[in-house]
Order: structure tokens, then sequence, then C-alpha cells
């Protein structure tokens, strides 16, 4: 039983991730005495001023892969729109061209 998403960290480990498929309502036992949702991860210490923001946290960056790399450099992204930004800043083409 219990669910989860299986995610593989750095090292290509599989594990099943429990905070991944955390209901929106249960963030609200999150919040820490700042008024901050914190991450639940162990290793992690970042916090975020609303639940959708940790939300997207724990799904695509704390933990989870990094699906969208960069053809020029190889720097892998855990959201398509960082990857995006990278390319638009022009840092690759300058040190690969």
């Amino acid at each position: 039983g219990g669910g989860g998403q299986i995610v593989y960290n750095h090292h290509g480990f599989e594990y099943k991730d429990i905070w991944y498929n955390l209901k929106f309502s249960d963030l609200s036992r999150l919040i820490n005495g700042e008024g901050r949702y914190g991450c639940p991860r162990a290793n992690c210490a970042k916090t975020y001023k609303d639940a959708s923001s940790l939300q997207r946290h724990i799904r695509y960056e704390c933990g989870g892969m990094k699906k969208f790399r960069c053809i020029m450099c190889g720097k892998a992204f855990s959201q398509g729109s960082h990857l995006k930004r990278h390319l638009e800043s022009g840092v690759c083409i300058k040190y690969y061209f």
C-alpha cells in the first residue's frame, strides 16, 4: 500500500516519494511559525508564501527528476520554463559557438 510517485535520486536509485501526491488541503499543516509553507523533506529548508509554490517545489524541484536538458551544455532543469529561460539568456551561445 501507500501512495507515492516513483522517482530517482541523483545516483539513479529508485524510491517512493510520499510527498509527491500530498493533497493541496494537507499543505496547511506545513505552515511554520512565520506563516510560510515549509518543505517537509528532511534535507530541505526552503519555504514559500503560498501553498501552490510549495506544491510545485515538491513535485518538480525537490527530489524530482530534471527532465529538461540543454542540448548545448547538458545542464538539466526540473521545469521546461527554466530551460527556456536558460536558452533565451544566450549563455550557451556565448560559450559554445
